[in-house]
Order: structure tokens, then sequence, then C-alpha cells
């Protein structure tokens, strides 16, 4: 089941929505049959689905757009978005409900993106890219 409650829409700003997002999660999943639930910002493979970042590599002199090695496409999710999504991760850790805006940023990257920027899947666990954004991620 795909919902767009607009917490925006009803008044909802980007400090109060964490919470109000927590409560619906808990709230789905105490639906009987419910095995999982979790949120995604822009649900993949939609138009205009997430934010386009610029990632450049350690060798890029400048942060501008010419120089980017990748523009991948920004989603946020919810801890348990991956298992609601029957998505598994190849190595890592999955995120958590720790890794909010007063923690350290963390992504979680697919093979082609940790191939292009660090050269090989092994080589993107705990690695810090360069964004052309105000932070940067440990991957």
């Amino acid at each position: 089941m795909l919902v767009n409650p607009g917490l925006h829409m009803s008044g909802y700003n980007d400090e109060t929505a964490p919470a109000m997002q927590k409560r619906m999660i808990d709230t789905v999943e105490t639906i009987p049959g419910v095995l999982s639930a979790g949120l995604v910002n822009w649900p993949p493979l939609t138009n205009g689905a997430g934010r386009a970042a610029l990632v450049f590599s350690d060798e890029a002199a400048e942060l501008i757009p010419a120089n980017a090695a990748a523009t991948p496409m920004i989603l946020k999710i919810s801890p348990d978005y991956f298992r609601a999504a029957q998505t598994a991760l190849l190595s890592g850790r999955n995120l958590t409900l720790y890794d909010d805006a007063n923690a350290p940023p963390v992504a979680v990257v697919n093979s082609e993106f940790a191939r292009k920027i660090f050269g090989s899947e092994s080589n993107a666990l705990d690695r810090i890219s360069r964004c052309g954004m105000e932070r940067a991620f440990r991957w």
C-alpha cells in the first residue's frame, strides 16, 4: 500500500514531521497482516523521484558541476523502509532512528554508485564523499 499523507500541507514542518511520521509507522504496524512499514519521500521509479546531488571524487579540485563524478538521486527513508520494500542490503547496516538531523550524515548507496565513486562495492563501506550539498555523507 502506498500513502501520501501530505504532512506539510497539514501544518507540520521539518522539525515536527518526524514525530508524526514515527507515530504513523507505529500505527500502521499494528494493523493485522502488516509485517512492516516504512517511509520514503519519493517512491522509487516515479517521475522526479528525489533530489539530485553532485558527488565528487577525491581528485576533484573544485566542487563545480563540470567536475561531478555522479549525480545520484537523494531519497529520505525511514529505518524500516528496506524491510517494508523487501530489499536486502548487500553490506553495511540499515539506518536507525538515531540517524537523524543531529547525527553525522550517513547514506545507503547502490552497487553502481559504489563502483563509480569508490571503485568497488566493498570499498564504499565507511567512506566519506564530497557532495555539492551542505553536508558530506558517510556511505
